[in-house]
């Protein structure tokens, strides 16, 4: 359900002290479906902290796998 910003301040009484801080919440993005360039900082750091433990958990598979060969 959509509401209208302006529907939410119209019901806002204007006897209230103090500032309106109108808070705007984006729904859950599908992860394989979102374009690179709207990925965060954030959620980069985390995509590169993700791929390199990935990285250290084959390359350690790997070497005793073959530990015979080294």
């Amino acid at each position: 359900m959509e509401t209208n910003i302006d529907d939410v301040l119209d019901t806002v009484p204007e006897e209230t002290s103090g500032e309106l801080v109108v808070q705007i919440v984006e729904g859950p993005r599908p992860f394989l479906s979102t374009p690179f360039e709207e990925y965060t900082v954030t959620e980069g750091l985390l995509l590169a902290v993700l791929l390199c433990l990935f990285v250290s958990a084959l390359v350690k598979i790997i070497k005793e796998g073959f530990y015979w060969l080294l």
